[in-house]
């Protein structure tokens, strides 16, 4: 297994148990492997901001969004949408955020629903 898979598990085994000091560094040492990894920038980004208010990014989204922090949550989560704009993780994620907003978050509510629509389009509708 590499260096990153290992410290993405070590990193989501830290989210799960709270221990987001740990989980922060974990991330931060797959980056410093995989400077794109999008797990990690997902993860490290939420965690940085919420930790340090640094902006050193999918479970670092989640982790916010858990705490409450819906803004830096949907940062976090724009982040990893640019990484890796064919996956929809971050952008499931991203869309629960904007949710959380009520009616304030409608715009990117339905930005962040259009961006899911053209993924699954792309993976699953065939024409013949």
């Amino acid at each position: 297994m590499s260096n990153a898979k290992q410290g993405l598990k070590a990193a989501k085994a830290a989210l799960d148990s709270q221990n987001f000091d740990e989980a922060a560094s974990q991330a931060r040492t797959v980056l410093e492997v995989d400077p794109k990894n999008y797990f990690a920038y997902v993860l490290s980004h939420y965690l940085a901001r919420l930790l340090t208010n640094d902006r050193s990014n999918v479970f670092l989204g989640r982790a916010l969004e858990k705490q409450g922090q819906i803004h830096p949550a949907i940062d976090a989560y724009k982040a990893a949408t640019q990484i890796k704009p064919e996956e929809d993780l971050a952008w499931r994620g991203l869309n629960k955020a904007y949710e959380a907003l009520g009616t304030s978050g409608i715009e990117g509510r339905t930005s962040s629903a259009l961006g899911l629509a053209q993924i699954y389009a792309e993976k699953y509708v065939h024409v013949t």
